[in-house]
């Protein structure tokens, strides 16, 4: 007998800590909710203390109850297609991966709550919580370097041993919206890519927000420059030349972009330094405040001499990756003539030489009535 009654004394003591589909569960769900709201949304806000740019926000799911048995609660469509999505058992909560935005401050709306009055009818109100980061708090999730075309790791030693029991997320270049990675390797890696593991949650405890186990972030070795469709030939180990036709004076664009291997996706969009370079008698210089930042092109006007620069950083290393391209005639040897017609006995004019061609060369000589004179003789 007393072995009986210890067992439904025990019984009785976990049934309070059960979560039925039947009952109202704002209480032991979302007891920072209140019951009921004067407008037409509840807006509540969260504090997200961590340094991570992605956490799980709990919301209400299809059979929460707010407020009595009868209420419901209708998700948005992206809560309910999303595959990252996970999604409680019996349907009362979704833990909802939330990307921080520039501001540091992130709304998601989880969806409409339809709650039953005294009266029997019902009224619907929005259910948005407004997530703002706190990063002044550090956290302690490890985070380590992951190789572009390496498979993704089991860290079991911050996450979960088993790896069906974690959920990963990442954000795909240009997307706005996390998603859940599936297979052993990321499809599009790209450079500074951030991989972010969780623990999948269980039980329906007070927790608004889950924060990562671990972290990773995606690196590849440094890439080199690329000019699709144009011709390269190296002029010296350190200048190549792009042959061009004569353009008269007109611009013309020119597409760029960082290669790695036949990979030229990993990191497009990044910035690449250009300056403008001149060439002169004691070598090549550069033309001062020429330098601009670009991403994808930039132009040209006549042949020109410019370097590109872009900063590859892994890890603690940095390393900037160069090169010169002269943009130039197809002809080795072109000439340019350009006749003045100067009286002896008027000072007043002044010659005019077109500038389009002087950043790739410099003055050599002056030739008169067959007369040859270089410039230090004059």
């Amino acid at each position: 007998m007393f072995f009986k009654l210890y067992w439904l004394g025990a019984a009785l003591a976990l049934m309070p800590f059960l979560i039925q589909p039947e009952e109202v569960h704002r209480e032991k769900l979302f007891p920072y909710v209140p019951e009921d709201t004067n407008g037409t949304t509840f807006l509540i806000d969260l504090e997200a203390t961590t340094l991570s740019n992605i956490v799980l926000v709990k919301c209400p799911y299809t059979q929460y109850n707010h407020k009595t048995s009868n209420d419901s609660f209708i998700p948005t469509d992206d809560i309910i297609e999303s595959e990252s999505t996970l999604r409680d058992h019996n349907k009362l909560f979704a833990w909802v991966p939330l990307l921080r935005q520039s501001a540091n401050q992130t709304k998601i709306n989880c969806g409409i709550v339809d709650i039953e009055t005294a009266g029997g009818s019902y009224i619907k109100k929005q259910w948005i919580f407004n997530v703002n980061w706190n990063d002044t708090v550090p956290d302690e999730i490890p985070t380590e370097k992951l190789h572009m075309s390496a498979a993704l790791p089991s860290p079991s030693t911050s996450c979960d041993d088993e790896p069906a029991n974690n959920l990963i997320i990442s954000k795909e270049k240009g997307k706005s919206m996390p998603e859940k990675i599936s297979g052993t390797h990321i499809k599009k890696p790209y450079v500074n890519q951030m991989i972010y593991y969780f623990k999948k949650p269980s039980g329906g405890d007070n927790d608004t927000i889950k924060k990562p186990c671990y972290i990773y972030k995606v690196y590849g070795k440094c890439p080199i420059f690329n000019l699709p469709s144009r011709v390269e030939n190296n002029i010296t180990n350190e200048v190549k030349k792009i042959m061009i036709d004569n353009l008269n004076g007109r611009k013309e664009e020119i597409k760029v972009n960082l290669k790695v291997d036949t990979n030229e996706d990993f990191y497009s969009g990044e910035k690449i330094s250009l300056s403008k370079l001149r060439y002169l008698e004691s070598g090549i210089k550069p033309i001062e405040d020429s330098t601009t930042s670009i991403t994808s092109s930039f132009d040209i006007n006549g042949f020109d001499l410019v370097q590109l620069t872009y900063t590859c950083v892994i890890g603690s290393a940095i390393t900037n990756v160069t090169q010169k391209y002269y943009f130039g005639p197809k002809l080795n040897d072109s000439t340019f003539d350009k006749t003045e017609e100067i009286s002896a006995n008027d000072t007043s004019i002044k010659v005019k030489c077109d500038t389009t061609y002087l950043n790739v060369g410099y003055l050599k000589e002056i030739e008169y009535n067959g007369i040859h004179a270089g410039v230090k003789d004059l």
